[in-house]
């Protein structure tokens, strides 16, 4: 397979790489915390900066491939939201 063939099988979801590459490790939650069934963070700026290398590599990363990074970018920015909402209603 040539790398000009390579297509993803999901789309790509650019609002939510962006959130994530624009993240902070402090933006997470504190450490550890599971991210998805058998997926904890123990370091949040070794994690997130690992997720970050590939949602800069776009849809031609390895683990687009499959949807991988996919689900785990909306996933995560759909966590932070929510933390982010939560956190705006107990101050006000």
């Amino acid at each position: 397979m040539s790398v000009h063939a390579f297509r993803p099988r999901i789309a790509w979801p650019q609002a939510a790489a962006e959130f994530v590459i624009a993240l902070s490790p402090d933006e997470l939650p504190a450490t550890p915390w599971e991210f998805a069934p058998g997926r904890t963070s123990i370091d949040n700026a070794q994690w997130l900066a690992q997720l970050q290398r590939d949602a800069l590599r776009g849809p031609t990363s390895p683990t687009a491939y499959f949807g991988v990074l996919q689900r785990d970018l909306v996933r995560l920015a759909q966590l932070c939201a929510v933390e982010l909402f939560d956190q705006r209603e107990s101050t006000s």
